[in-house]
């Protein structure tokens, strides 16, 4: 059985999200809770690098969509 340590709460639509660590967290040693930490701000970290690529081609095609209407009614 896979014990949970930690719950993500975020809004769908954004807002401010929130991590709550379940009691028991606290109770683990230092060593493993810094090694639960570092493996999920890796996850993390190569999550949010996703979402910034995505955002990035979302917008170089919002401004070539604007380029070409606005070629259009020139």
């Amino acid at each position: 059985m896979i014990r949970t340590v930690a719950k993500l709460r975020a809004p769908w639509w954004g807002g401010q999200a929130k991590v709550e660590f379940v009691s028991n967290f606290r109770r683990m040693k230092p060593e493993h809770r810094m090694s639960l930490l570092n493996q999920c701000l890796k996850q993390m970290r190569a999550e949010y690098d996703l979402a910034e690529q995505h955002h990035r081609i979302q917008v170089r095609d919002e401004d070539a969509r604007n380029a070409e209407a606005i070629g259009r009614r020139a």
